[in-house]
């Protein structure tokens, strides 16, 4: 029932010589999906980067209880400080990078959702099959 007036509702929008969009595209459900995954990924990330850097805040502001002085950049604090910054360091970069395939995967889904026939197809042919591609 939905999909009929949907259909109905896209046909009256559309001009008389062209066909509705189709509802179902298979590509661009999945690569929405792949886009929320990366998305959602870039956001955990982010998050995780954010508490190294807060570690990285409280080992720069520690005093010690009994003198009120900071903390020696020796021994212990030294190897927890530069291992919250490689580990920050190293976590922003691996969120950015999934926040742009993030973007650019629900770019293409944009651009699947609005075309009206699939662009990617497999044809046969005599000595096997070949994927086409159609842009």
């Amino acid at each position: 029932m939905f999909r009929a007036v949907a259909l109905l509702l896209l046909s009256s929008l559309a001009f008389a010589d062209e066909e509705p969009p189709t509802i179902h595209h298979p590509t661009a459900w999945a690569c929405l999906g792949v886009a929320a995954v990366f998305l959602t990924t870039a956001g955990v990330l982010a998050e995780s980067a954010q508490a190294r850097e807060d570690d990285l805040r409280r080992l720069a502001d520690y005093r010690d209880p009994q003198a009120a002085l900071p903390a020696h950049y020796q021994g212990t604090v030294r190897d927890q400080y530069e291992d919250a910054l490689s580990e920050g360091k190293s976590i922003e970069i691996l969120s950015i990078a999934s926040l742009a395939l993030g973007g650019v995967t629900a770019a293409v889904a944009a651009l699947l959702f609005t075309r009206n026939e699939p662009p990617v197809a497999l044809l046969p042919t005599q000595d096997g099959a070949v994927l086409s591609w159609d842009f």
